[in-house]
């Protein structure tokens, strides 16, 4: 257990500017996996439209890879580090959720302008209630998301 240690550790010294530059090179060379990975999409996936299996690892590196980041920053309170006050999250989750909505009316018009308008009455109520559901899960993880990072952020300067 002591070599596994030894060997995923940053550095053995106990100078701090050290051990500043080995964690920027970790950080530097984690940044060109990710554009490696990334190229490696944008190139397989869209220019040559190679099959799925041949690019989806490097997506999913990109997906887990984003997904650590960003648990990483709301758990440490550095993702809305500048927010300082309840009225400030209020507004800034409120330029968010504008967003989030122009998206989701893009999307909407871009399903609607590919496979058509629903028929039936079933039809635009299961779409309906799809795009209902997927605005109340989008808006409710973001409203916990910035709670809870700017929580964490107020214990860190308090």
């Amino acid at each position: 257990m002591n070599i596994l240690r030894r060997i995923f550790r940053l550095t053995d010294s106990s100078d701090e500017r050290v051990k500043k530059i080995t964690t920027q090179i970790h950080a530097e060379f984690s940044m060109l996996i990710l554009t490696i990975a990334f190229v490696d999409v944008i190139i397989r996936g869209v220019v040559l439209d190679t099959p799925t299996k041949e690019w989806i690892p490097s997506l999913v590196l990109i997906i887990i890879y984003s997904l650590y980041y960003t648990i990483r920053q709301i758990l440490l309170g550095i993702l809305n580090h500048d927010i300082e006050t309840d009225g400030q999250l209020r507004k800034r989750y409120l330029e968010i959720l504008v967003g989030v909505f122009g998206g989701l009316v893009y999307a909407f018009i871009s399903i609607s302008k590919n496979q058509g308008l629903p028929e039936s009455t079933t039809g635009w109520v299961k779409f309906t209630l799809l795009f209902i559901v997927i605005v109340f899960v989008i808006n409710i993880s973001i409203f916990y998301i910035m709670r809870l990072s700017h929580n964490k952020n107020k214990e860190y300067f308090d």
